[in-house]
């Protein structure tokens, strides 16, 4: 909720006690998960694959922002232009 909240999201940098909170919440509610604390627990290896997929999202993220990053100014140097296409879409009678 206090990242929703956030007037600026890349504004500022967050405080300390907001990254030190998201720390312990990454650290505490992996072992509640798997000990089963107020929860039918989750195997370990469950667990791990929900931490490691944010991670995964990101690096695929930066190389496609990487990628974006290149290619933009390769297609202009090489006169390549993308064009939108236009799709035509059958209206129906009114009746």
């Amino acid at each position: 909720m206090i990242y929703a909240i956030r007037r600026r999201l890349w504004g500022r940098r967050p405080s300390g006690w907001l990254l030190a909170s998201s720390a312990a919440d990454l650290g505490i509610a992996p072992g509640l998960a798997i000990w089963g604390v107020a929860m039918t627990p989750l195997p370990a290896p469950v667990v791990a694959e929900l931490l490691a997929a944010p991670v995964v999202f990101a690096f695929a993220f930066a190389f496609a922002l990487v990628l974006d990053l290149v290619k933009i100014p390769l297609f202009a140097r090489l006169g390549i232009v993308l064009r939108a296409v236009a799709v035509a879409v059958p209206v129906g009678r009114a009746g």
